[in-house]
């Protein structure tokens, strides 16, 4: 057994073993330290922490040690320097999950099984929270840094690892935690079918690429409709959806966002809404999509938001009228 291993407090939940040869990777070649009673590892070497920290730890703050919560979720490791604590977690079918309790609140899971967990680890992410991941990792040192582990990992256990790892998403792990703390549950995203909804202005008159994208909200990672939305975007589909497109989509100034497996929200940046609403001029500001769509379904200093057939797209203005990021929404804040 490894050191860290050894003085992990006694747990139902056991280290896969995947994960406790990691840990002896890492011990081998000095990539850790500490006391003997709060030992630490990383996957990289040096003082400068370039990753998560694999470390006894606690779950102050999310349930008390003599819950039914407790003995389902093991700490192993800071996953970012907020706080954020990397955990093992004992889903309902008895399987071993990686799983993220974040700083503010947030809860998800980001890895279905420690030879994925570890596969994440050797992207070179500096934490393994919902701030980094979806996009490829920021830091060069940091994917440098576990240039070994990446290969030990493709070595050890055949897989290749990615350039960079899914967003989380609303998930078992976070609807289970909410049970555990007694937070109501939001369920399943609604998906509205086209047509439906109460639009806004002349909203259900809307055409163009925007078409495409209304059709893709609500549908799953992958589905015909959202492979048509990434060959809008220009973007080519990994393992055939978007989820793990990030480095693509960044390129093209956009970004998405999915909840239980499904495409919830799409982000642009740079793109002018005259490519994605038919009907409007070239350079189109606020009253030119005003003049087409009318009166917004809501409406504030610095945005507009109308529902067309049932979605909602949310268009960023400033003092001049110039219209900036735009965002696509299967639902809205309220």
């Amino acid at each position: 057994m490894s050191r860290l291993h050894d003085a992990l407090p006694a747990h139902p939940v056991a280290v896969p073993d995947e994960l406790e040869a990691a840990w002896r990777w890492m011990e081998a070649r000095g990539h850790g330290g500490g006391p003997d009673e709060r030992p630490h590892l990383t996957a990289y070497a040096g003082t400068r922490v370039l990753g998560p920290v694999f470390t006894p730890g606690t779950l102050a703050g999310w349930f008390a040690p003599d819950s039914a919560a407790a003995v389902r979720v093991r700490p192993v490791a800071e996953a970012g320097g907020d706080g954020s604590l990397l955990a093992l977690w004992s889903d309902d079918e008895g399987l071993t999950r990686a799983v993220v309790l974040g700083s503010d609140g947030d809860a998800h899971q980001v890895a279905g099984s420690a030879v994925e967990l570890l596969t994440l680890l050797a992207i070179g992410y500096v934490e393994v929270t919902g701030h980094e991941l979806g996009l490829p990792p920021d830091d060069e040192d940091a994917v440098e840094a576990v240039a070994d582990f990446r290969a030990w990992v493709g070595a050890t256990f055949g897989v290749e690892v990615p350039p960079e790892w899914p967003a989380p998403e609303d998930d078992d792990f976070s609807a289970w935690v909410r049970r555990q703390l007694g937070r109501p549950d939001p369920g399943p995203a609604a998906v509205p079918a086209p047509g439906g909804g109460s639009d806004s202005g002349s909203g259900s008159d809307v055409s163009g690429d925007i078409d495409v994208v209304l059709a893709a909200l609500g549908t799953p990672d992958g589905s015909p409709e959202v492979r048509a939305l990434a060959d809008v975007l220009g973007v080519e589909p990994v393992d055939g959806g978007l989820r793990r497109a990030g480095r693509a989509l960044r390129a093209r100034d956009a970004e998405v966002r999915f909840e239980r497996g499904a495409l919830t929200v799409l982000f642009l940046g740079e793109t002018p809404v005259e490519r994605l609403v038919a009907g409007l001029p070239p350079g189109a500001r606020a009253d030119d999509v005003l003049a087409l769509l009318g009166e917004p379904e809501r409406r504030s200093d610095g945005w507009l938001r109308f529902v067309v057939r049932g979605r909602y797209l949310h268009l960023a203005t400033d003092p001049d009228g110039e219209i900036g990021r735009i965002t696509l929404m299967l639902d809205a804040p309220g």
